[in-house]
């Protein structure tokens, strides 16, 4: 048999050169129509119109280049063989670009990629040569097929490298980056096909044509320029969805831009401060809210760590609360509790912080919205105080009195040190209110809490139980008996108040004591003994103190009952 010799008109190599780079760049632009996050064709559509570009342009240049291959005998092509051809192609390069798009920074995947486009185009040129009919016998020199299958596979994949970079936005021009890529992809299919091309044999055979679906060497022509033109409406497919999809985006954009300005409105003017700061606890915005509260200008504290607004101090029982908030290791996604606050001057003032924290696929941020509890805490403290501490005088009132002896008296059972009660109440008050007014009277209850706290140590206790009604709790006592000199004080001052007072009636106290351990061992026996003592210094004359006896609660009930 003898070999047919064919040669190549090189106007339709150029063409079919362009052919191919152009279908791989209408196949690249329309796998840059996929969009994460739509349903599942917004993924599959551009996947399935980028392999169908490009498995057209793998076939139109093969079937361009054969056209352009001119044997000295007539030739046709099997029409089955040849559209199985087509879809081998597309179906290669669906899985190639659905890896791409998948595994874009896997290495892996983008070879997967590389490899199943490779395979493409070889499987369809050899499928298309074997679609051939005619008087010759087809012939391989099958190290050269091996090798022409790797060279479309490793400029294939270098191809795809590029396209990951460009979807990882590791590249800075795109447009040069995907006209590479095209290059790249054009020069797998065409150097594919004029490779394999060049190892082909056509040996003459006196065989006739015997299948019955042929494309004549005449109608392969119209078939390719059909392909060519499916090319192009899918171009005009790419043109129409992108301009769709861009008036979307447009739309998104001014969306987002409108919502972003609103935003940007709201921290501007919100009454409370908004910090922002990043995974490193670095701030990234400070309002104008902040800047009036904190002192810093957005300049001075943006960079810095957000803790520098802060002092090591919390009002959360937690002792490391700055620190688990503000470092990130707070298992809390939005939390709010109270600080100390550290001003630009190192001025410090209370602060309630609700902390948010928000997380995205780059990167962990944090807003704080801020507030001064200043006012909030005065409040606080000025009820707490009316809440423990009579109005008039400004002694602990019967409540905190009574909660402070309930104190001191474990702490005493703890330690075994003496304690004592003094239960003191104003002579003849009654009279004084009577002759002299209610007026006077405060005055004179005040004159009397006055000088109770002058004559008693800093530690101890002196509180208003009611009307003309006082208690003094002593600690750490060193023996049983109450100290006698503090007794003759009390009376000496009390009895100095009507000279300070311009008042012509005497003022005295009678004073009941009770011991702990001796007198009792709660709370209410010790407050009852006391008041029996009292009770006891009332009934023997006034103006002096007697210390608790057992017999002072038969002398009261005997007192009370006639």
């Amino acid at each position: 048999m003898n070999t047919l010799t064919g040669n190549h008109d090189t106007v339709l190599v150029v063409i079919s050169l362009i052919i191919a780079s152009l279908g791989a760049y209408v196949a690249i632009d329309l796998i840059y129509l996929e969009r994460p996050g739509k349903r599942w064709f917004g993924f599959f559509q551009p996947v399935f119109l980028a392999a169908s570009s490009l498995g057209l342009s793998i076939w139109a240049m093969h079937f361009i280049g054969m056209i352009a291959f001119q044997l000295p005998v007539s030739v046709a092509y099997d029409a089955v063989m040849t559209l199985l051809s087509l879809s081998i192609a597309i179906v290669g390069c669906v899985f190639g670009f659905y890896w791409l798009i998948k595994g874009a920074s896997s290495s892996g995947s983008v070879m997967a990629a590389g490899f199943a486009v490779g395979l493409a185009i070889s499987g369809m040129h050899y499928s298309g040569m074997a679609a051939m009919s005619g008087p010759f016998i087809l012939s391989f020199d099958y190290p050269k097929v091996l090798l022409s299958i790797v060279v479309a596979v490793i400029i294939a994949s270098a191809s795809a490298w590029v396209l990951a970079r460009i979807r990882l936005r590791q590249w800075q021009d795109r447009f040069s980056a995907r006209v590479l890529a095209a290059l790249l992809m054009g020069l797998a299919i065409s150097g594919m096909h004029y490779l394999s091309m060049s190892h082909t044999h056509f040996r003459s055979t006196p065989r006739v044509h015997e299948q019955t679906w042929l494309l004549s060497g005449e109608a392969l022509p119209i078939t390719v320029v059909s392909a060519v033109v499916l090319l192009m409406i899918l171009a005009l497919k790419l043109t129409a969805t992108m301009k769709h999809w861009l008036q979307e985006l447009t739309l998104e954009n001014d969306s987002i831009r409108i919502k972003h300005t609103k935003l940007n409105a709201i921290i501007e003017h919100v009454g409370d401060a908004i910090v922002a700061y990043d995974q490193n606890g670095l701030v990234t915005l400070f309002n104008p809210a902040a800047e009036a509260l904190f002192g810093y200008h957005p300049n001075e504290i943006t960079g810095r760590s957000v803790t520098d607004l802060f002092t090591d101090y919390a009002t959360d029982k937690s002792t490391s609360a700055i620190n688990v908030l503000f470092s990130h290791q707070s298992h809390f996604r939005c939390w709010s509790f109270a600080v100390e606050g550290r001003k630009k001057t190192g001025d410090t003032l209370p602060l309630e912080v609700k902390l948010t924290e928000i997380e995205d696929e780059t990167e962990q941020r944090s807003i704080a919205v801020i507030s001064d509890i200043s006012e909030y805490r005065q409040e606080l403290n000025r009820l707490t105080h009316l809440a423990h501490y009579d109005p008039l005088t400004g002694l602990a009132n019967r409540l905190l009195i009574m909660n402070e002896l309930k104190r001191a008296l474990n702490a005493a059972k703890r330690h075994h040190y003496q304690l004592h009660v003094l239960y003191i109440d104003l002579d003849g008050f009654k009279q004084i209110n009577d002759r002299f007014g209610h007026e006077t009277g405060d005055r004179l209850l005040t004159q009397v809490a006055q000088t109770l706290l002058q004559n008693v140590r800093n530690h101890d206790l002196v509180g208003r139980l009611a009307g003309d009604e006082f208690l003094i709790v002593l600690e750490h006592t060193k023996t049983p008996t109450p100290p006698t000199p503090l007794m003759e004080a009390l009376l000496t001052s009390i009895r100095a108040i009507p000279e300070r007072m311009a008042l012509d009636l005497p003022v005295t106290i009678s004073i009941g004591v009770a011991g702990y351990p001796e007198h009792g061992q709660t709370l209410e026996a010790l407050i009852d003994h006391a008041d029996c003592a009292m009770y006891q210094a009332k009934t023997s004359g006034k103006n002096r103190f007697c210390l608790y006896r057992p017999d002072c609660i038969a002398v009261k009930e005997h007192d009370q009952k006639s």
